[in-house]
């Protein structure tokens, strides 16, 4: 459709945090397209970007950091503390 858009953004300290949120229990490399195609538009590191699924899996990767369903609830809290 030529839409670009990310699920949620976390805006926190002048930092920007995109979540994408998917429901596969898989981790798949098309996860982080559309969220590295935002970064680039705004400028955000992928080190920032996360990707929430519905597996159970918890990574940092070049291109964004996986985070499982169960971590989810404290994920804002986690980056509250990074920032």
């Amino acid at each position: 459709n030529g839409r670009l858009e990310v699920d949620c953004i976390i805006d926190e300290g002048g930092k920007i945090f995109p979540i994408e949120i998917k429901s596969s229990t898989t981790v798949a490399s098309d996860f982080f397209h559309g969220i590295n195609q935002w970064n680039v538009m705004a400028g955000v590191p992928p080190k920032n970007s996360y990707i929430i699924y519905g597996g159970s899996l918890k990574q940092e990767r070049s291109v964004g950091n996986i985070v499982g369903w169960k971590d989810a609830g404290t994920l804002v809290s986690d980056i509250i503390k990074e920032s």
